[in-house]
C-alpha cells in the first residue's frame, strides 16, 4: 500500500500502552496516523503495516494478549466513594464459557462477532442486608446486586455462576 507522505503524520514510537494490534497484543514500536485517522504500524506505511486499535493511553501493568480468562477485579477507593463499580462480563458464543473482564478487555471484545458483553453496576455502599422498618423494606446492597445479575442473565446465562456472594466487595 502507498500513501503519499503529505497524508500521513511524521511517525512516532509507543512503549505498548496506547494500541493493541488486530490480535488483540499489544503494540510496541513505530506507527504513523494516516488523514483518515487509521493507525499503521511502521515509520511509513507498507503492506505490511497492521491496522492498529487505538486503546488510548493505559495505566498500569500491559497484558501480553487478551486470552479469554477470568480477570481478578477489586474496587478502587474512587469505586468505594462513588458507592458502586462496573464489573464486566463476557461469553464466548461459540464455547458458552463466560469471564469477569476488566473495561480495556471489555471493550476489545465488544469489537468480536463472536462474544457477548453485559456490563453490570455491582453497589458497594452498605447495608448489605435488607432492613424492615414498619411496613417498608429498604434494600440492601445484596438484593440490588442480585438483582443486576438477574438483568444481565437475560444477556449472559450462567452469569450467575461467577457470583460468590451478592454482598462481595460491599462496606
Amino acid at each position: 500500500m502507498y500513501i503519499p507522505k503529505s497524508k500521513y503524520k511524521p511517525p512516532k514510537y509507543t512503549s505498548g500502552n496506547k494500541f493493541t494490534k488486530p490480535d488483540g497484543t499489544y503494540y510496541v514500536g513505530w506507527y504513523v496516523e494516516t488523514f483518515r485517522g487509521e493507525y499503521l504500524s511502521g515509520k511509513v506505511p507498507s503492506n505490511s503495516s497492521l491496522i492498529l486499535i487505538n486503546e488510548g493511553e493505559v495505566e498500569g501493568s500491559i497484558p501480553t494478549s487478551y486470552n479469554f480468562s477470568t480477570d481478578i477485579i477489586i474496587p478502587t477507593e474512587k469505586n468505594y466513594k462513588d458507592g458502586y463499580f462496573y464489573r464486566y462480563y463476557i461469553q464466548d458464543r461459540r464455547s458458552r464459557a463466560v469471564i469477569e473482564a476488566t473495561e480495556n478487555k471489555y471493550k476489545y471484545f465488544l469489537k468480536q462477532n463472536y462474544t457477548q458483553e453485559v456490563k453490570v453496576k455491582w453497589v458497594l455502599q452498605g447495608p448489605a442486608e435488607n432492613i424492615n422498618k414498619g411496613l417498608y423494606i429498604y434494600f440492601g446492597a445484596a438484593s440490588k446486586n442480585e438483582e443486576a445479575i438477574k438483568e444481565a442473565e437475560i444477556t449472559i446465562k450462567g452469569i450467575s455462576s461467577l457470583i460468590k456472594s451478592y454482598s462481595e466487595f460491599v462496606k
